[in-house]
């Protein structure tokens, strides 16, 4: 009898520690496949759904499409928030402004100067850890009144370019810089017929660019109209884009071309395919209107909070250091390229380059 009595109490004591045991196991469990599911998979977004993403672009990049990049970042953001999907528009500004006449909106906007105006309204004050850590003039650019509205994830540079080539043809020097010879390398070519004239220095500009607020901080003791009517610059330098410009450069039309990171990639193909001899550049980094921003467009919280990690994604530090692969720089001031001409150009940008405000 008393074993029976002793063997109740077991089994009920059993039941009582599986009762009691099972749930915590069941939780330990369901803890641990969550943890496991977001570490391969990813978290779950606070919104279900797709994140429209406009990038519009008022500047040449470097070596690779900065829509694309977007496209990528998007797709590796996504892995890690299910249930979000960042659709990346590239659209020309015509494109923009059609758009926003049908009263369509995108939740996040990348762009480059010139453009924030379409938009600044409906731009949602940004903050976030990238404060300390972005460069204080790149912070400052996507300022108004005081307020982030835009943080630069990407920007470029200004750089007198040339050859060895082109400089001894304008019987130049290749061991003084190009800078003190900037004024100096025009000079005519007598045919039987005709005679070409050679500038010494050509640029140009579109309406949101322009290489005429570099030269005139790098040259401020110089007269641009002097410079043009002594046939030194390029007369064509206000009305022909940054494109024209250096393909009259290479055209041998100047021997040297204010240009950009865009310029230095082309000049580095035409080296490895033996179309040019070499390449000398000479960075101007004081001054920059090469920029990308991105800002978030205000709408429900939800969606808003998910542009915010997105943000915060792109901005990260395994994202910027993957600029390098669109020959882009990283306004974090993170040191992208080991050697050659990008890396000179990307060392000429510090803290004390005048960065063109956004807004």
């Amino acid at each position: 009898m008393l074993f029976l009595v002793v063997s109740k109490m077991a089994i009920v004591s059993l039941l009582v520690g599986i009762l009691i045991i099972a749930p915590m196991v069941g939780v330990v469990y369901h803890n641990k496949q969550k943890l496991v599911s977001e570490k391969m998979f990813g978290n779950k977004a606070e919104y279900q759904g797709i994140v429209t993403l406009w990038n519009v672009d008022t500047f040449e990049g470097g070596t690779a499409s900065r829509s694309g990049f977007l496209e990528k970042v998007a797709t590796k953001f996504e892995k890690q928030n299910k249930g979000a999907f960042i659709k990346v528009e590239n659209l020309t500004i015509d494109e923009m402004v059609a758009n926003l006449k049908m009263g369509k909106k995108p939740n996040l906007f990348s762009f480059g100067m010139g453009i924030s105006h379409y938009l600044e309204k409906d731009m949602l004050a940004l903050s976030g850890d990238y404060e300390s850590r972005i460069m204080s003039n790149f912070l400052a650019s996507g300022m108004e009144n005081g307020v982030s509205k835009a943080v630069a994830w990407c920007f470029g540079g200004y750089s007198l370019i040339s050859s060895t080539e082109k400089i001894e043809k304008a019987k130049g020097d290749t061991q003084i810089s190009l800078k003190e010879q900037c004024f100096s390398l025009a000079f005519d070519t007598v045919y039987k017929k005709s005679t070409k004239h050679t500038y010494s220095l050509t640029f140009g500009k579109n309406n949101y660019v322009d290489a005429l607020s570099v030269f005139t901080r790098s040259f401020n003791d110089k007269s641009v109209n002097e410079l043009v009517d002594n046939a030194v610059i390029d007369t064509k330098f206000s009305e022909q884009s940054p494109y024209d410009a250096y393909v009259n450069f290479v055209s041998n039309k100047s021997s040297i071309l204010l240009g950009t990171q865009r310029d230095i990639a082309r000049m580095e193909l035409r080296v490895l395919s033996g179309t040019e001899q070499d390449l000398i550049i000479e960075p101007l980094g004081v001054y920059t209107d090469l920029v990308d921003y991105i800002s978030i467009i205000k709408s429900e919280e939800k969606i808003q909070n998910v542009c915010k990690k997105f943000v915060e994604f792109l901005l990260s530090e395994e994202i910027q250091l993957s600029l390098e692969n669109i020959g882009m720089f990283s306004p974090f001031g993170i040191n992208l390229y080991k050697e050659g001409a990008m890396q000179k150009l990307e060392n000429s940008i510090t803290e004390k380059t005048v960065v063109k405000n956004a807004f």
